[in-house]
């Protein structure tokens, strides 16, 4: 599989639903084992059952696990260079699971688990899924930091 963008959220974002450069509105990082994304997929209750599970990480709406990014931006990529050119790039600074022991994860998954009316995974819109950068990663109790590249992870064209 590789690295998407989901659909629903590409139209929230373009419809201003949602502004990435303020890190309240709660985009929060899901490690997941075994989840098959389609760009079609609007919320978090389709990779149910998918989610990393052990007493270092707990999975579902709110688990402590899904940890929040921080210091989200937002930048323009106008470069010379055939296929980096006219695209929208959204970051983040470093994100970090300290001690984590849960088995291997696939893929991260970003979504707005604080969105306007989402209480569980059944509306919490999904923003993108990423499986490149190292992954699958097997956990074994130590650090887990997903560095978020400064040219952006997710990419509008």
């Amino acid at each position: 599989m590789a690295s998407l963008v989901f659909n629903p959220f590409k139209a929230l974002a373009a419809s201003a639903g949602h502004n990435w450069s303020l890190s309240a509105p709660g985009v929060k990082a899901v490690l997941v084992s075994s989840y098959v994304p389609a760009a079609s997929h609007r919320y978090a209750s389709a990779f149910s059952g998918q989610e990393l599970s052990s007493v270092s990480y707990t999975g579902g709406f709110s688990g402590t696990g899904r940890l929040s990014l921080l210091s989200t931006f937002v930048s323009t990529n106008n470069g010379l260079l055939v296929g980096s050119a006219g695209r929208a790039e959204l970051g983040a600074s470093a994100t970090t699971w300290s001690g984590l022991s849960a088995g291997v994860a696939c893929a991260v998954v970003l979504i707005l688990e604080s969105a306007t009316g989402a209480n569980s995974d059944g509306n919490a819109p999904l923003v993108a899924y990423i499986d490149t950068g190292g992954f699958p990663v097997t956990t074994n109790a130590g650090d887990l930091t997903i560095q978020w590249s400064s040219a952006g992870v997710l990419q509008f064209t």
